[in-house]
């Protein structure tokens, strides 16, 4: 039905031109709904990583000498340090009741296979939010347990009407989305 090696436009994947067997059915992502490259840096934070150490820093297998490995190790007798992966703070509970927010960028995640937007609330305070399938630039969204049934609303299961496609649901009371 699609052109391989086209992308498609309604879910940001692409299969690769098989040119050898390694790539034959392989896809990729587009990227085409990321509408920013840049990250917002007050809501990141450097994720480091302890491989094979406890919290006392000792290591734990001997096999190496140090176990280093990973974004932002200092391996042994180089000294230089990689660069370290930005963990983005997720708000999965969207714990903002009662007020409107406006997503403004749609960006990728390394951490994670959704997309997330960056959305200002308005009393200035922005925040990361999981992306959902039908979320735009501009799109005003609001959490509370009166919100009307759109795409971007979050209210309580109780609330949504049956059939409505959901996304991002607390497995437990009060702990947020996964």
């Amino acid at each position: 039905a699609w052109a391989k090696g086209a992308p498609q436009s309604t879910s940001g994947i692409r299969y690769r031109t098989p040119l050898g067997n390694h790539l034959r059915n392989a896809s990729i992502a587009t990227f085409e709904e990321c509408t920013e490259r840049r990250r917002y840096e007050p809501l990141v934070f450097k994720f480091g990583r302890r491989y094979a150490r406890a919290k006392g820093g000792h290591v734990q297998m001997a096999a190496r000498r140090s176990r280093c490995s990973g974004h932002h190790s200092t391996a042994v007798g180089l000294s230089y340090t990689r660069r370290a992966r930005r963990y983005r703070v997720i708000d999965f509970g969207r714990t903002k009741r009662g007020i409107f927010g406006t997503i403004e960028t749609i960006e990728y995640d390394p951490f994670r296979n959704a997309r997330i937007c960056l959305v200002k609330y308005e009393d200035g305070e922005k925040r990361y939010i999981l992306h959902g399938l039908g979320y735009f630039v501009g799109q005003q969204v609001i959490s509370d347990e009166q919100a009307p049934v759109f795409v971007g609303n979050a209210m309580p299961l109780s609330a949504v009407t049956i059939g409505t496609q959901v996304h991002n649901i607390e497995m437990q009371p009060g702990k947020g989305g996964a």
